[in-house]
C-alpha cells in the first residue's frame, strides 16, 4: 500500500483501478442462490444476536475514550477551533437544482400537512403558511433556473383544460347554481337588515329607483333606443367590413369585431323577434332571458333589473340584446369552423355563448366602468359592518342612503356618455393605435386590442359624420341646453331634431350617434354666439367645445350633481332647486309625466311641448307634478 502511494507521487499520476466483477458461471450462481436462501433460513431460526448490557456499556466507554483522546490531542496541538466547512461547489446549473430541491421539499411538507389525519401543530395557519412557502419556493426555483438557462421570455399562458362531457355538464350546473346562490345571498341580506336600514333602503333603493324607472319617458327612450340600435348596428358592421378589407392583416387579429355578413345580420334581425312573447314572460317573471340563464353566470342580473320596472325595461331592450348576442355568436361559429373546431361541442358553445353574452350586455350599456366601480366601492365602505359591533355605522347607512337617493341610476347613463365620446373621437383614436400596431408588426397585436381598435373605428366613423352633420346643420339639431340662451322664434328647441317641419323630442334620441350630432350642434351654436350683444366677435370654437363637453357631462351622474351643487351657492336659484328636488323625490316620475302631457293644447302629443309653469313656492312646485293641479300654477312669461 505504502509503495503504491509512493510510486504514484513520484510518477505524478493517480492510478485509477477499475472494479473487477467477481467471476461467475452457472455453478457459482447456483451456489450463491443456495447460500442466500440458507442465510435467510438461519436468520429466521436464530435471529441476530443482541448485545448484553455489559457489552453495550463497554462499547459506550470505548467511544467516550476515543472522544477524550481527540479533545486532549486538540488541546495539546492548539487545534481548538472546528474545521471550517468545506465550500460547496456552485454553478448556475447547481444553484437551479438546489432551488428545485427546496421547492420539492416545500411541496412535500405542504402535502404532509394536507394529507395527515391529525395536525402536527395546533396553529391552523401552519398548512396555509406551508402552502405559501411551497409556492414561493417554486417561483424561486423557476426564476433561478431561467437565469441559469438565460431564458428571459415571458411565461406562456397555460392552455385551457379540455373538458369532457361530464365536466361540461358540471360547468353549466355550476353557472346555474351561482345565479341561484347570488339571488339567495341577496335575499338573505335583505332579511338580516335592521328596521332603520329597511326604512332607508325602501326610500333610497326601491321607492326612489322605482319613481325614476316608472316614467313613461324612460319607456319611450328605451323603445326608441332599441329600434335605433337595430338600425344603426348593421351600418356599423358595413363600416367595419370596409375597414377590415382595406387593411391587410388586420382582419386576422379580430374576433368579436370580425366582419359580419348578410346571413349573420339577417339571422340577428330574425332572432331579435323570435319567441318574443315567451321570452318577455320569462323576463317579467324572473328578470332573466333564456340566454342569461345559460350563459349569464352569477352576475347575469344587474341589481337595477331586479325590480318590476327594471324587468319591464329589460323586456323592451331584449330584441336588441338578442340581436347582438346572435351577431357575435355567429361570428365566433364561423371563426371556429375555419379553424377546424367542432362547434357542436357543448364546451365550445359555452365558451362562445359567454363571450356573446358579454357583448350583448355592452350593447345595452350594462358593462361596468371605472366610475361605477368606484361608486359601488364607496357605498360598500360606507355600509360595511364595523368591527366589534358587527353592524354598519348609523352615519354610514344614512350617507349611503343619501347617495342612492340622489343618484339612483348610474351604470347606463355613464356608459351612454362614454359611448357618445367614443363616437365623436373614436376614429382618430383607433386609427392612431392601429398605426402603432402596424409599426410594431400587425401579427403581434393581441386579439383584445384589435377588437377595441375596430370597435372605436366602427363607432367613430359614423359618429364623425354625425358630429360634422350637427356642426354644419345647427338649424336641424337643437344642441344641449345653455343657461340664459335666447333662441330666435321658430328655431329648433334644445335637444330636439327637426326633420322637415316636425321637431322630434329628445326622448326619441337615446342613441350615441344622435347624441354626438347634438354635441356638434352645441359646439357650432356656442362658437357662433356672443356673450353680450355689444360684442363684435363670437365666442369661438374653443368655447363651443367646452360648452358641448359641459352639456354632455350634465347627462352623467355625479357631473349633474356637481352643476346642481353650484346652484345652491346662488340665493336666486337655491330655493327653486330645493323645491324641484323635493318634488322629484316625493312625486313619481310617471305621475309627473301625465301632468305634463295633459297640460298641452293636444294632450299626449309627443311632438308638442307642455305649457311652461312658474311655481313660486314649494306647494306650487309640487302641483306642477300632479295631474289636474298643474293648471293651477301660473304660466311662465316669455
Amino acid at each position: 500500500m505504502i509503495s503504491d502511494l509512493d510510486f504514484q507521487i513520484k510518477q505524478g499520476k493517480k492510478i485509477v483501478r477499475a472494479k473487477t466483477p467477481p467471476p461467475t458461471d452457472a455453478e457459482l450462481d447456483a451456489l450463491r442462490v443456495q447460500r442466500d436462501a440458507l442465510k435467510k433460513q438461519f436468520d429466521e431460526t436464530f435471529g441476530k444476536p443482541e448485545l448484553t448490557d455489559a457489552q453495550r456499556a463497554a462499547k459506550e466507554s470505548a467511544n467516550l475514550d476515543r472522544q477524550i483522546a481527540e479533545v486532549q490531542r486538540q488541546l495539546k496541538e492548539g487545534d481548538i477551533f472546528p474545521e471550517s466547512p468545506k465550500r460547496k461547489p456552485t454553478t448556475p446549473e447547481i444553484e437551479a437544482k438546489r432551488a428545485e430541491l427546496e421547492a420539492l421539499k416545500s411541496e412535500r411538507e405542504w402535502l404532509r400537512d394536507a394529507t395527515q389525519p391529525e395536525p402536527r401543530d395546533t396553529n391552523p395557519e401552519i398548512p396555509r403558511l406551508n402552502q405559501l412557502k411551497a409556492r414561493l419556493d417554486r417561483q424561486i426555483a423557476d426564476k433561478t433556473k431561467r437565469i441559469a438557462e438565460g431564458d428571459f421570455n415571458p411565461n406562456p399562458r397555460p392552455s385551457p383544460t379540455t373538458l369532457d362531457a361530464e365536466a361540461t355538464r358540471k360547468t353549466a350546473e355550476l353557472r346555474n347554481l351561482e345565479q341561484q346562490f347570488e339571488l339567495a345571498r341577496r335575499s338573505a341580506q335583505l332579511k338580516q337588515r335592521s328596521m332603520p336600514q329597511k326604512i332607508l333602503d325602501f326610500f333610497s333603493k326601491w321607492m326612489r329607483r322605482e319613481f325614476v324607472l316608472s316614467s313613461p319617458s324612460s319607456i319611450l327612450k328605451l323603445t326608441s333606443a332599441a329600434i335605433q340600435g337595430l338600425g344603426f348596428e348593421p351600418v356599423k358592421e358595413v363600416v367595419g367590413k370596409v375597414i377590415s378589407k382595406a387593411l391587410p392583416g388586420f382582419e386576422t387579429r379580430l374576433r368579436v369585431e370580425a366582419p359580419s355578413s348578410v346571413r349573420i345580420e339577417a339571422k340577428a334581425l330574425k332572432d331579435a323577434f323570435t319567441k318574443v312573447m315567451d321570452e318577455s314572460a320569462l323576463i317579467l317573471k324572473t328578470g332573466k332571458g333564456q340566454n342569461d340563464l345559460v350563459f349569464g353566470g352569477k352576475n347575469a342580473i344587474p341589481q337595477e333589473m331586479v325590480s318590476y320596472f327594471g324587468r319591464l325595461h329589460a323586456v323592451l331592450k331584449n330584441p336588441l340584446k338578442r340581436a347582438a348576442f346572435t351577431r357575435v355568436f355567429e361570428k365566433l361559429v364561423e371563426q371556429e369552423m375555419r379553424n377546424g373546431v367542432d362547434v357542436t361541442d357543448p364546451l365550445v358553445q359555452m365558451r362562445m355563448g359567454t363571450v356573446a353574452m358579454k357583448e350583448a350586455n355592452r350593447m345595452l350599456f350594462l358593462e361596468d366602468n371605472v366610475l361605477v366601480n368606484a361608486y359601488r366601492s364607496g357605498l360598500g365602505r360606507l355600509e360595511a359592518k364595523v368591527a366589534g359591533t358587527g353592524k354598519p355605522s348609523p352615519v354610514g347607512l344614512v350617507a349611503g342612503a343619501a347617495l342612492r337617493f340622489t343618484i339612483p341610476i348610474v351604470r347606463i347613463p355613464t356608459n351612454l356618455v362614454a359611448r357618445t365620446i367614443q363616437a365623436a373621437i373614436g376614429f382618430p383614436v383607433g386609427a392612431t393605435k392601429l398605426a402603432f400596431a402596424y409599426s410594431k408588426g400587425i401579427k403581434e397585436l393581441p386579439t383584445e386590442s384589435a377588437d377595441l381598435i375596430m370597435r372605436q373605428m366602427k363607432q367613430g366613423s359614423p359618429g364623425g359624420v354625425m358630429l360634422l352633420l350637427g356642426y354644419f346643420l345647427p338649424q336641424m339639431f337643437g344642441g344641449y341646453y345653455q343657461p340664459r340662451e335666447k333662441r330666435a322664434p321658430g328655431d329648433v328647441g334644445p335637444g330636439k331634431l327637426r326633420v322637415g317641419s316636425v321637431d322630434i323630442p329628445a326622448v326619441f334620441q337615446h342613441h350615441p350617434l344622435l347624441q354626438v350630432a347634438q354635441l356638434g350642434a352645441t359646439i357650432r351654436r356656442v362658437a357662433d354666439s356672443h356673450i353680450r350683444k355689444k360684442d363684435k366677435e363670437a365666442q369661438g370654437l374653443g368655447a363651443g367645445v367646452m360648452a358641448g363637453l359641459i352639456g354632455l357631462t350634465e347627462e352623467v351622474p355625479f357631473g349633474r350633481e356637481i352643476f346642481d351643487a353650484a346652484k345652491l351657492q346662488e340665493p336666486a336659484s337655491r330655493e327653486k332647486w330645493l323645491d324641484d328636488y323635493i318634488r322629484s323625490a316625493v312625486v313619481p316620475q310617471g305621475l309627473q309625466w301625465v301632468a305634463r302631457e295633459t297640460d298641452k293644447v293636444t294632450p299626449f302629443n309627443p311632438f308638442e311641448d307642455a305649457t311652461k309653469r312658474n311655481p313660486t313656492n314649494l306647494l306650487q312646485n309640487l302641483k306642477t307634478g300632479i295631474p289636474g293641479l298643474r293648471e293651477q300654477v301660473p304660466v311662465k312669461k316669455k
